[in-house]
């Protein structure tokens, strides 16, 4: 497994079992739900720093075309996997 995958993995984990009261069922479903969670955030952080192939020769209009193309894979990931009120 990736190094990056494990460690959202474990955080999951960790996240849920922390708010969670000692002796409370945790069940692999909530677990489940958080690292999806995590991994749709991580995926969000990396296309917020992408830039759209062959606008590299634009200055002039780079940054907008870029946060425009950002924004738009970052609504389309939200949509996809329900998660809107992801940052």
């Amino acid at each position: 497994m990736n190094e990056r995958i494990q460690e959202l993995a474990e955080t999951a984990y960790r996240d849920v079992v922390c708010n969670h009261t000692i002796g409370d069922t945790v069940s692999r479903e909530v677990v489940d739900q958080k690292f999806a969670e995590l991994i749709v955030r991580e995926c969000v952080g990396i296309v917020n720093k992408i830039v759209p192939p062959g606008y590299e020769d634009y200055p002039d209009y780079r940054d907008q075309i870029e946060q425009s193309f950002r924004s738009e894979c970052v609504a389309e990931i939200k949509q996809h996997f329900g998660l809107n009120d992801v940052e």
